[in-house]
């Protein structure tokens, strides 16, 4: 009697330790997930301002205001933001990060490209659209375990 509860106790006991990480292990999975989908929720949002406030940017010339607009950065932004449709897509909405490796890759270089308008046009709107991208971009980076493209 005594050995059976023994023998019952070690089992349990194997069978615990083999369950924490597996337990533990779903729960990350389950976090990078969230991370994921809220990083390219985040990414969608701040691309639609990007190219908002790149269709409208007020030049001041002799005390007038004209509207000046950025065609080649419209359209990265454009790029970026369909890249940024792709990865939500294909990844599920953050739940396959493996069938979705292609599309982060592609984001994370679209993402240079948008870089470079924000050197270019250089506003306080964009400067803050750019630095929320960036960000976002660093976390799809991490959690796709890619190296992020020198941005600034």
């Amino acid at each position: 009697m005594r050995r059976r509860i023994l023998i019952t106790s070690a089992i349990a006991a194997v069978l615990l330790v083999l369950a924490i990480p597996m337990v533990a292990g779903a729960q990350a999975d389950r976090i990078d997930r969230h991370a994921l989908r809220d990083a390219m929720m985040r990414l969608d949002n701040a691309s639609v301002r990007f190219q908002d406030d790149l269709n409208w940017r007020p030049r001041g010339i002799v005390g007038l205001f004209v509207s000046v607009r950025d065609n080649n950065g419209i359209a990265e932004a454009r790029d970026f933001r369909r890249a940024v449709t792709r990865l939500r897509n294909d990844s599920n909405n953050g739940r396959d990060l493996e069938r979705s490796r292609e599309e982060a890759r592609l984001v994370l270089d679209r993402g240079v490209a948008l870089g470079d308008v924000a050197r270019r046009v250089n506003t306080d709107r964009l400067d803050a659209d750019w630095r929320e991208i960036r960000e976002n971009l660093r976390t799809i980076a991490d959690l796709y375990g890619m190296d992020m493209p020198d941005v600034r």
